[in-house]
């Protein structure tokens, strides 16, 4: 999880992972929703968004995030991201 920025991008510093699943046939915007939703029912997701719990002292910077055959994946990153651009992720 630490190193997935790093795989997928030219992010160098670590990632704070947080996903979702769901079989359900959504659309792309109904999908985002439901993750959203999912995140924020769950505590220890829900405090990784809203920097609370253990969670508290971390200045996140960046994120990332991704979606692909029923996941959505998001992760947060506390060193800034210098890419110059939004790029989408093929990989």
């Amino acid at each position: 999880m630490w190193n997935k920025p790093r795989e997928l991008t030219n992010y160098h510093g670590d990632g704070y992972e947080i996903a979702y699943w769901t079989n359900e046939p959504l659309s792309p915007a109904d999908f985002a929703a439901k993750s959203l939703t999912g995140w924020k029912r769950s505590p220890e997701h829900n405090e990784v968004i809203l920097n609370k719990g253990m969670w508290k002292t971390a200045d996140w910077n960046a994120m990332g995030v991704g979606y692909y055959l029923g996941y959505t994946v998001i992760w947060f990153g506390k060193e800034p991201d210098v890419e110059p651009e939004i790029l989408p992720c093929m990989n």
